[in-house]
């Protein structure tokens, strides 16, 4: 670097933020004010003020300059991929995804796109480093300050500069006066950039904000949902159908599976062979939503007494609880990582039942823990004989990113290029591979019902086994994009399979007639519990979408936008 420009290396140490800046105005339209961490990393670097080793000096700007340079990167790699700054929600998305997903998603989205930008943070940063090594070793920090006043002095009156000199003068009169004069300069930069809550726009705040709130869930979780129902609830509870009534009632939760691939949604691919060869026998309800485009947020109202109306009531208690207290033997079998079998928060609702099982408990050989080996535990619990009345909850990795890993060789049945209006090679791979997750996930189903009947019939028992999806995903097909993210929120990404198989045929008939009704899963407790004939404190027939005392309600997602109205 030119000797002329070493006394502006300090100024450059800005530059992880100017990246970051012309990063975040390209990918979204909200405001960011960059100086408000530009502020932050000021505090940091001031303190070199306190410090007369000059070799301590560099090593203290260099790490604090290389943290910026990850910490800025992370953020833009964050917001190129879901058009958003980290918020505290990003926290939750953070905590409960485990060590194997993340491996998939950085072999997903780590692309030629996020090499670029590290490149742009990396190679300018090297020789800025340089820059200010040299700059320490050949001057301290006043002695640069005092070579840029030079330079500007042209642009400021011999009077300022003299004000301005004296002032320096006698600051430095004595050592005392100059840490004195310093704390007092710290102490008003952080009182102001605290005072307006600047703090509240650093990613790092963002995410501890989120940290802390996602701890304070997950105990109410554990408080709400690991127990009994409140007694207010219990009490009113009957099972319409009484007791010597043999019932088994199977929920299937699918993941990041969108109807739009599916073939019984008129997919133009046969994504779904099995459940087409059922198709007489389902009843197929084509407008159904969740209400989040992520698992936790959707989940938590999806399984339990909360809604968009009221979340609050969440805490109330789960599917789980309430099938328990009517009576029924409760079972979760789940393909899902459960970190610790007690730490995700869906992993806390499947805590209240009496019989848990995990296929796959992470790890490098659960990479392709495949959903088909939810199969045998299914199979063994439908049989059980403890019980005339259970409730089956399974829980399938579905058609989770990364796709290619969701589905065993033998249904790698579609290859070429496909429908889309993002056409690449890259593309056309990735939507094969998520039909492909999409053709096994209907066997996976399939077998799961034909289980059901078989059982059911031979034991002459009242059955129903429901499918749904906790969101959808977008695969290129509105956004150039693949995955979910509430920020972009495209129609996929919320448009789920909702498909119901039930023995009774009086059931089946009236339910095929609802098949166009308007739903979002926020109200399955209610459809549920209306389904398997139960009644409770609080039971809304209207918002049961098998019932012919069912209202449409407005679809509200991404906090406020219609999905009504987005959808046409």
């Amino acid at each position: 670097m030119p000797k002329t420009l070493i006394k502006y290396s300090y100024l450059l140490l800005l530059y992880p933020f100017l990246i970051l800046t012309i990063g975040i105005n390209y990918y979204t339209d909200k405001s960011f004010a960059p100086e408000r961490v530009f502020f932050l990393y000021g505090f940091f670097y001031f303190f070199t003020y306190f410090i007369s080793n000059r070799r301590f000096i560099s090593i203290y700007i260099n790490c604090i300059y290389m943290i910026s340079v990850l910490l800025a990167f992370i953020e833009l790699a964050y917001v190129s991929l879901y058009k958003e700054r980290v918020t505290s929600s990003t926290a939750f998305i953070l905590m409960e995804t485990n060590t194997e997903e993340t491996k998939e998603y950085l072999l997903e989205y780590f692309s030629v796109e996020q090499l670029s930008w590290l490149l742009l943070f990396v190679i300018p940063s090297y020789f800025i480093l340089r820059g200010v090594i040299k700059l320490v070793e050949e001057m301290t920090f006043l002695e640069a300050l005092k070579a840029i006043k030079c330079d500007l002095k042209m642009l400021l009156s011999n009077v300022v500069v003299q004000k301005i000199k004296r002032f320096r003068a006698a600051v430095n009169a004595n050592y005392f006066r100059k840490i004195l004069f310093g704390l007092v300069v710290l102490f008003l930069g952080i009182s102001i950039y605290i005072k307006d809550n600047h703090h509240n726009y650093f990613a790092l705040f963002q995410l501890h904000s989120g940290y802390n709130e996602y701890l304070l869930e997950k105990e109410k979780y554990k408080a709400n949902f690991t127990g009994e129902l409140p007694a207010k609830i219990k009490t009113s509870l009957r099972n319409e159908t009484g007791e010597d009534v043999d019932e088994t009632y199977v929920l299937i939760i699918g993941e990041s599976s969108t109807r739009r691939h599916f073939g019984i949604y008129d997919y133009y691919r046969p994504t779904t062979p099995k459940l087409n060869q059922l198709k007489n026998e389902l009843a197929i309800f084509n407008d159904v939503i969740s209400p989040h485009s992520h698992t936790i947020p959707s989940l938590g109202k999806v399984l339990t007494f909360g809604n968009r109306e009221n979340p609050n009531e969440k805490y109330k208690g789960s599917v789980v609880q309430l099938m328990k207290s009517a009576g029924f033997k409760t079972y979760w079998i789940s393909n899902q990582v459960p970190i610790g079998i007690n730490e995700t928060m869906v992993s806390m609702i499947a805590q209240a039942a009496d019989y848990t099982h995990y296929t796959n408990l992470g790890g490098k050989k659960e990479l392709r823990s495949l959903d088909e080996r939810v199969l045998p535990f299914f199979k063994k619990v439908l049989k059980d004989k403890s019980t005339n009345k259970k409730f089956i909850i399974v829980h399938l990795l579905g058609t989770h990113t990364n796709y290619k890993n969701r589905y065993p060789e033998p249904y790698s049945k579609f290859k070429g290029q496909v429908k889309t209006p993002f056409p690449s090679e890259g593309v056309f791979e990735t939507i094969n591979e998520y039909d492909n997750a999409v053709l096994y996930n209907d066997y996976i189903v399939s077998e799961i019902i034909t289980s059901v009947k078989a059982v059911a019939d031979k034991a002459d028992e009242k059955a129903f086994a429901l499918y749904f999806s906790d969101h959808g995903e977008d695969v290129y097909e509105t956004v150039q994009f693949t995955g979910h993210s509430e920020s972009i929120g495209s129609i996929p990404m919320f448009e789920v399979p909702f498909v119901c198989w039930t023995n009774s045929q009086s059931d089946l008939k009236r339910m095929q007639s609802f098949s166009a009704r308007p739903y979002m899963t926020d109200d399955l407790i209610f459809s549920l519990a209306d389904l398997a004939g139960i009644d409770f404190d609080g039971m809304d027939f209207e918002r049961s979408i098998f019932n012919d005392s069912f209202k449409v309600r407005d679809r509200i997602i991404r906090g406020n936008i219609n999905y009504n109205s987005l959808a046409k």
